[in-house]
């Protein structure tokens, strides 16, 4: 594995199980779900927490009980000590990602030698959309971006600029249909190792009607769309019930340490962050900002993109993936080996921590070890965000 004394190495990620909306996580409150998360992934890896110096948390809906800095309700709710302070990011879908990539700053920078990057989104309790649902405190984004778009015909939903990537691409609804099946499948196939898996045993808030109890030692199984549902959005389009990636509700969490705490405490990494960039494109066309940033990480150290050997992206639909896939050139074995969102769900505010927890699972279990790996994850406003990782410790 490749050290620095300005690298940040990753102790452990974990993430709770990816369960479907109204499923069995959905009885938690997502302040709940996060502290459980933290304190079992610390445990993990047997730390102190009074050495934690900051907690990051990503949150793709920060409104409600997902408001307020759930962050820092969260270390407070798994009884960390009072002085760690905490952040909460929303930067949508790439909310929890980005919370990794300050983390990994921060360890890098040396003003931090052990931090917790985590997210969590509770989506059967705050749903898609939540922030605009109620206009009392104004409009989301108000008015002036929406008329700088005015001219490209207007800022659109997600499905729609799906709709209109499928177009450009040539993507029909088979296509489309076929790699969200292959994705179910794959995820339905996965063999998560023990300590991958957070598995919650119990429903916290006492405020909500409680969800049945059992130990999720895997995903639950994401509902099957119909088999022939109409498009989402234009009657002509193909981005439909059969090709998204469904909502979810769960949390990640990793423990990013120096290259001089990990020496100090004889500890062997899973897997050490070699660079980190974001880009985007207009909020109109919305998807294909993810190989910009991915080649401005690449940039960073020196390195093109045929030393990546595994990618995990996220996506909302099968449109953006396969449009993501082909401008990589990546084949069916070279990225989302685990189903990515599109067979597992997107708890958006956690989807990114989930990939690399996906990442280091996948290789410790198959005893794979890719030269480099990378996250890639877009966001519907047009930004992207990209992580290069490192080998894993053999």
């Amino acid at each position: 594995m490749p050290t620095s004394p300005h690298m940040a190495h990753v102790l452990t990620a974990r993430r709770t199980p990816f369960a479907p909306v109204h499923g069995l996580l959905s009885g938690w409150h997502p302040v709940d779900l996060l502290a459980h998360a933290m304190a079992i992934t610390v445990d993990d890896v047997d730390i102190s927490t009074t050495e934690v110096t900051h907690v990051l948390v990503g949150c793709a809906h920060p409104v409600g009980a997902q408001s307020a800095n759930l962050g820092r309700a969260a270390l407070l709710a798994a009884d960390w000590p009072e002085h760690i302070p905490a952040t909460t990011i929303e930067r949508g879908a790439g909310s929890s990602h980005r919370a990794l990539q300050l983390a990994a700053q921060a360890v890098s920078a040396g003003t931090a030698e052990l931090v917790v990057a985590a997210g969590v989104e509770v989506m059967s309790l705050v749903p898609p959309g939540a922030p605009a649902l109620n206009r009392q405190y104004g409009a989301v984004w108000g008015s002036a971006p929406a008329r700088r778009y005015e001219g490209a015909g207007g800022l659109v939903p997600t499905g729609v600029a799906g709709d209109r990537l499928a177009a450009a691409d040539a993507l029909g609804r088979e296509t489309q249909d076929r790699e969200a099946a292959r994705c179910r499948r794959l995820a339905g196939t996965v063999d998560h190792p023990p300590w991958l898996v957070v598995t919650p045993t119990r429903c916290n808030d006492r405020d909500r009607p409680r969800a049945e109890v059992r130990v999720l030692a895997e995903d639950e199984a994401a509902p099957v769309p119909p088999e022939c549902p109409s498009p989402l959005h234009d009657g002509e389009g193909t981005v439909a019930a059969t090709n998204i990636a469904p909502a979810a509700d769960g949390a990640a969490v990793a423990v990013l340490a120096s290259d001089g705490w990990v020496r100090s405490h004889d500890r062997r990494p899973v897997a050490s962050i070699v660079a980190t960039a974001e880009a985007a494109v207009d909020p109109v066309t919305m998807f294909g900002a993810a190989p910009a940033a991915l080649d401005r990480a690449l940039g960073q150290v020196g390195l093109h993109r045929d030393r990546i050997e595994l990618v995990e992206l996220d996506a909302p639909h099968a449109a953006a993936a396969l449009h993501l896939a082909r401008v990589l050139e990546l084949d069916d074995a070279g990225h989302n080996r685990t189903g990515g969102g599109l067979g597992r769900g997107r708890p958006l505010g956690a989807i990114g921590i989930g990939m690399l927890a996906e990442i280091v699972g996948w290789t410790a279990h198959t005893g794979a070890r890719p030269g480099m790996a990378a996250l890639l994850d877009e966001s519907d406003d047009g930004s992207a965000t990209a992580t290069i990782v490192a080998p894993f410790a053999t």
